[in-house]
C-alpha cells in the first residue's frame, strides 16, 4: 500500500468522504440560487381587502347561514380569504396549475358558465335577428304553406 501524498495528509480524513462532497456541492448550488434569486414584484405580496371584497364575503356568509355575520365572524372570513389567497398565489408561482386535469376541467367549466351567463343577458340587434331568421326560414314555415 502506498503512502498518501503530503497534500492528502494536510486535509482531515472526513474531507475525502463522498457525502461531504455531495453536501458541499448542494450548499454551493443553494447559495448560488439564493444570491441570484428571482426578483419579486412587491405588488404580488399585497392582498387588498376593500369594501367590495368585504361585502362579497358578508353576502356569501349571509347566503350560507341566513343571517348577516358579526364583526368577529367577518374578521374570520377575511382571515380565511387572505390565507386562501396566499396559498393560491404560491400554488400558481410553483406551477401547480400546469398539467393538472382537475384544474383544467374546473377552469373549462367556469368559462362555460361565464359564456352561458353572457349569452343569456345578451340582446341581439334587429339586423342579427333578421339575418338569422332568413338563414333559418325553413324552420318557421307551416306545413302546406306556399313557398314563394
Amino acid at each position: 500500500m502506498s503512502e498518501p501524498s503530503e497534500a492528502a495528509r494536510a486535509w482531515p480524513n472526513w474531507t475525502r468522504e463522498p457525502l461531504v462532497h455531495f453536501l458541499a456541492a448542494g450548499a454551493l448550488i443553494f447559495a448560488l440560487f439564493a444570491w441570484r434569486g428571482e426578483e419579486v414584484d412587491p405588488a404580488s405580496r399585497t392582498i387588498d381587502i376593500d369594501r367590495a371584497v368585504q361585502a362579497d364575503l358578508s353576502l356569501r356568509f349571509e347566503r350560507t347561514l341566513g343571517r348577516a355575520p358579526t364583526d368577529a365572524e367577518l374578521d374570520q372570513q377575511i382571515e380565511r380569504f387572505v390565507r386562501d389567497e396566499v396559498l393560491y398565489r404560491e400554488a400558481l408561482r410553483l406551477g401547480f396549475d400546469q398539467g393538472d386535469a382537475v384544474v383544467r376541467r374546473r377552469l373549462a367549466s367556469k368559462m362555460d358558465l361565464a359564456a352561458s351567463a353572457r349569452a343569456e343577458v345578451a340582446t341581439p340587434s334587429d339586423e342579427t335577428l333578421r339575418a338569422w331568421y332568413e338563414a333559418n326560414a325553413e324552420r318557421y314555415r307551416r306545413r302546406g304553406e306556399l313557398q314563394l
